[in-house]
């Protein structure tokens, strides 16, 4: 632990429920923060922005536009093996697996939940619930 911290950067633009997925770039050594905004005169329009930080080259810490597919994320991301993994979806498709890989930064939808009839996504915890 180093009890380092730093505060994020104000957003250009309102930012009601941003979600935001962390990762850890092995080559880079570098932390990576991306946030998404959505623009809410579109439905599958997000705002992806990318913070790289921790490489002790005393650049400042700034947001930087990243281009992102007409998706839509349901909540935060989760890291996993250099991966940020979201739930989302895109035109004609709900519950799509997204994979963001922070080393490249690329993503790319990886799978497609086939949700029945008896499921249902409890808005309290914001999560899919198949039985």
């Amino acid at each position: 632990m180093t009890n380092e911290f730093f505060e994020l950067p104000e957003c250009e633009f309102d930012e009601s429920h941003p979600f935001y997925g962390f990762g850890f770039s092995l080559k880079t050594k570098q932390y990576k923060l991306f946030r998404v905004t959505y623009d809410d005169r579109y439905e599958l329009y997000c705002i992806m922005e990318i913070m790289r930080f921790g490489d002790r080259s005393g650049t400042k810490e700034e947001w930087r536009h990243f281009k992102c597919p007409p998706i839509s994320f349901d909540n935060h991301g989760a890291y996993l093996n250099g991966v940020i993994y979201w739930v989302g979806k895109e035109e004609g498709k709900e519950h799509v697996i997204y994979a963001l890989d922070v080393e490249t930064e690329q993503i790319e939808s990886v799978a497609v939940l086939e949700v029945g009839p008896h499921s249902f996504r409890d808005e309290h915890q914001d999560k899919i619930i198949m039985e």
